[in-house]
């Protein structure tokens, strides 16, 4: 391709203003890349810009720019949540988002499966003994056996399913839509109008679901007191998924056993907020997703749809505007 007829794409970085690691080497010629870490910052020669890379998922450079942006057609995100870049004048364009689904699945589900192995374990209470040197043998609990209820039904959660049948746990899944076909290391799938019935089976409790109109809020009081009061929540999906006064009040009253968050509704979390000091919660700096390689991995994804669409072909992990996600194809 020459120079003359390749395509525009703004990188929208993060507030450091540090480039995605390799971009520019790998890019090699497929495109030409400005860089900006707000919408204040595209100039007039870059308003014709066809494509954006959001290196920063919390960027609002789409939604901000879209109507200096006449000529965008495609966006590409470097998480899986898309939320940030989306607004009604966005979808109304059609312009075509795609994610990346799948680069950090199995790292969540790994994040998830240790969160719940520290509480089936007690490594917080050991943890504190520790800091006052106390030695007290109690007895730990097996994640065998136990009931896990997954909210949604992407790729960290059936990464996670996966990890958890093979340690003999039953998996139940919370989906939009009925599956006439088992789905393979869930026990059952059910619908979204089902929440309660199987809330009040579980163990556990992992939300993974992406953040949009429908899911914001979506757990709260009714919810916690659907759960019995010595199951366990677990979230590395989106912080505001969870009704935060709602959390604190099961977490207070002992509704439910305990928590652990790599999310949270406000981050990062404030230095004075009680999440710091219950000593049934597990928190984490939305990190679940940041393994060693992950911005290399991202990178790798973005680089593979551009050539794809340069070249015409079929992109990897469409977004459904509607429902605000990747859909997988079961």
């Amino acid at each position: 391709m020459s120079d003359a007829r390749r395509p525009k794409i703004l990188v929208a970085l993060r507030p450091s203003g540090a480039e995605p690691p390799g971009l520019r080497d790998k890019v090699d010629g497929l495109a030409e890349l400005g860089f900006v870490t707000d919408a204040s910052e595209i100039t007039a020669e870059w308003e014709d810009a066809e494509a954006v890379f959001v290196w920063n998922f919390r960027s609002t450079v789409v939604p901000d720019a879209a109507r200096r942006l006449s000529a965008l057609r495609w966006v590409h995100v470097a998480a899986v949540g898309v939320d940030a870049s989306l607004s009604d004048e966005v979808r109304d364009r059609g312009i075509r988002f795609t994610n990346s689904r799948g680069v950090t699945a199995e790292s969540m589900a790994e994040f998830a499966l240790s969160f719940m192995l520290a509480f089936a374990k007690e490594l917080p209470r050991f943890g504190a003994d520790k800091t006052a040197r106390v030695w007290r043998p109690v007895e730990t609990r097996m994640l065998s056996g136990a009931r896990l209820v997954i909210v949604g039904m992407g790729e960290v959660s059936r990464q996670l399913a996966r990890r958890a049948h093979a340690l003999g746990m039953s998996v139940t899944g919370v989906g939009r839509r009925a599956r006439v076909a088992p789905v393979e290391h869930f026990d059952r799938v059910v619908v979204q109008d089902d929440l309660h019935e199987v809330l009040a089976t579980a163990d556990y409790v992992m939300l993974a679901t992406p953040l949009t109109e429908q899911t914001a809020g979506m757990f709260g009081s009714a919810e916690f007191a659907a759960m019995p009061t010595d199951a366990v929540l677990v979230n590395v999906g989106r912080g505001p998924v969870i009704r935060e006064d709602a959390l604190l009040d099961a977490l207070r009253s002992g509704l439910i056993r305990g928590a652990a968050l790599d999310v949270v509704p406000k981050e990062p979390l404030a230095p004075e907020h009680e999440l710091w000091d219950m000593p049934n919660v597990i928190l984490t700096p939305h990190i679940s997703s940041d393994f060693q390689g992950w911005e290399d991995a991202m990178v790798d994804l973005f680089v593979e749809n551009l050539r794809r669409w340069t070249e015409g072909e079929p992109l990897r992990n469409i977004v459904d505007l509607e429902m605000g996600y990747a859909p997988l194809d079961t």
